[in-house]
């Protein structure tokens, strides 16, 4: 009993946070649901009135057509994509690692800084459209983010260029798990490679495209960031999601109640789509030898239209950021007199500069370097303070025995799916209460909060797979709590280190909507700072400047998936966040 007393002390503040702050606010988000609170909350009560009122509005009504477009396109466009990718790469090619790089990036960068690339990009004025004018396709049109009818799909375009690559990771991962005696034995039968996949490799990978599934519908049903970003909700209401109704109706039009309303709707979605997976537990198979190497009559024709589509499919993967690169060193009007794919031809430092410290984010002409720093400051406690929690919390649910553990683990797993708006409210009242509401401080609590789930899940299922003989063979040589903590698991932990602070950095460094929701002025984090430059009303728009603010926005996040990345693409192709 007494060996378990320092475990549960030291994961009980974990559960406490959990407890109050998770499911804790969901119970109060669902009883504000049932009252009149409108600006400010109160304990009057309206029975299902606001549900009621809720699935009579037409705006609620265009929030969940337009969330079933964009989440069946979405989801079933990335599976295919991703899964496509996984295979061309499983061909045992050259540079795979770099092809697979290249494919997986865009999820280091924030949904903010992937909504202001494809706003130009899409942008009739000075993107596609106006670049193929200008290459002598005087006809072309493509003005769909300005069409009412079609922006939810540039919506769909952006989302599946950001989230394709890690799904081809995970695709990738059960691919190389998949039985090579059975492979081997199709091809003595004389089976075709498209035989062998179709008929043996992806019936088998059952469990990936179930997590597959299960991650995109949840992203889905969350998405704010990158339609903020892209359309902020238009034309008129014509890419509202669920999650843009609650945060408008909430904090903008003062109906609380319905606000809170259309969060628990959400939060039921989400919890149909997660918990029966959670309860599976399915997962991705760990890496085993690659085995599709046969070559047949015609390969080599086959290998070059291989590399053919791997190097298109590369290329649009790179544009974003080649476009955000070569039009932030140009002026301003060789951007409205050329195209954005051009090289500049007079090249130019000045959009940087005033990105970094003089354009007009707010009142006053500071430039992105005061949010970046606050991002700085908010990132480092954040990871070092959520990866050391996870850690603790890994250990202690895998070396002992404490009744509930599982229950508690069930718990944080599912918190990590829940979607973030139906805490605001209480998570508002909680930071006012504690006197850092508006702070970097209050910003760091809340993502701290809210990352324990992920890194729990990382260092648990990593230390339940850890050799036991050098824990009991530490415990036998005297080795306390912190001796086993210290001198054997940590040392050893390395690759789930990495992947824990380059999973919690790119989050943390990526938020929006909590800087959007509990940051001021003075404590906006880069993500919110940038889309308030790109979508300011005032002035020209810049888009050189704007191009420049997002590349600087998404460097730091760059720079640690370049550093580091194959780190966690080895650990997440191991199996390493698996659950």
């Amino acid at each position: 009993m007494k060996a378990n007393l320092l475990p549960k002390l030291l994961l009980s503040p974990s559960a406490l946070l959990v407890l109050v702050c998770v499911y804790g606010y969901i119970m109060f988000t669902v009883g504000l649901s049932f009252t009149t609170s409108t600006m400010l909350p109160n304990a009057e009560w309206a029975g299902t009135a606001n549900y009621e009122r809720l699935l009579g509005l037409e705006n609620w009504s265009v929030s969940l057509h337009n969330l079933a477009v964009f989440a069946g396109l979405y989801i079933a466009i990335a599976m295919v994509l991703g899964l496509t990718l996984a295979i061309l790469i499983d061909q045992k090619i050259r540079a795979e690692g770099v092809l697979r790089s290249i494919f997986l990036y865009p999820m280091a960068l924030s949904l903010i800084v992937t909504g202001t690339a494809w706003k130009w990009l899409l942008d009739p004025g000075v993107g596609i459209e106006h670049t193929m004018r200008s290459l002598g396709w005087s006809s072309f049109a493509f003005d769909w983010i300005k069409d009412g009818d079609m922006a939810i799909y540039c919506v769909v375009i952006a989302a599946v260029w950001q989230t394709s690559g890690f799904v081809m990771a995970m695709f990738l991962a059960g691919l190389r798990g998949v039985d090579g005696e059975q492979i081997s034995a199709a091809r003595v039968d004389g089976a075709r490679t498209w035989q062998i996949y179709t008929r043996i490799v992806i019936p088998q990978l059952g469990p990936v495209f179930v997590s597959a599934f299960v991650i995109l519908a949840h992203m889905a049903i969350k998405s704010y960031d990158l339609v903020i970003a892209l359309t902020n909700g238009g034309p008129g209401r014509s890419t509202w999601l669920p999650s843009v109704f609650m945060y408008q109706y909430t904090f903008t039009r003062n109906e609380m109640a319905v606000g809170a309303a259309s969060s628990v709707l959400m939060l039921v979605a989400v919890g149909i789509v997660v918990v029966p997976t959670c309860c599976a537990r399915c997962g991705v198979p760990n890496m085993a030898e690659q085995a599709l190497r046969h070559r047949t009559p015609g390969a080599h024709a086959a290998r070059l239209l291989l590399y053919a589509v791997l190097a298109v499919l590369a290329l649009v993967f790179l544009m974003p950021v080649y476009v955000m690169v070569v039009n932030s060193l140009k002026p301003l009007e060789e951007i409205r007199n050329g195209h954005l794919m051009a090289l500049p031809v007079a090249w130019t430092l000045a959009p940087w500069h005033s990105a970094w410290s003089t354009a007009q984010i707010g009142v006053q002409p500071t430039g992105l370097k005061p949010y970046f720093i606050n991002s700085f400051l908010l990132v480092v406690p954040g990871v070092v303070l959520s990866t050391l929690i996870g850690a603790v919390n890994g250990y202690i649910l895998t070396q002992f025995r404490i009744r509930g553990a599982h229950l508690l683990f069930a718990a944080m797993l599912f918190s990590v799916f829940i979607p973030f708006q139906i805490v605001l409210i209480p998570m508002a009242k909680t930071l006012g209460m504690l006197g850092i509401a508006g702070t970097v401080t209050g910003l760091v609590f809340v993502n701290v909060v809210y990352g324990i789930g992920f890194t729990t899940l990382f260092f648990r299922n990593y230390y339940a797979a850890f050799p036991q003989e050098l824990v009991r063979s530490a415990r036998m040589d005297g080795a306390g709590f912190f001796g086993v903590l210290w001198r054997i698991l940590l040392p050893n932990s390395t690759p789930i280190i990495v992947v824990t602070v380059i999973w919690q950095f790119t989050n943390i460094w990526n938020e929006f909507l909590f800087g959007a929701s509990f940051s001021d002025y003075s404590s906006f984090p880069i993500t919110v700072a940038l889309n308030n430059l790109v979508n300011s009303s005032t002035g020209v728009k810049e888009y050189n400047v704007h191009f420049a603010g997002a590349f600087i926005a998404a460097l730091p996040t760059l720079v640690v998936y370049l550093v580091s990345g194959k780190y966690f693409v080895r650990g997440l192709m191991a199996g390493s966040v698996k659950g």
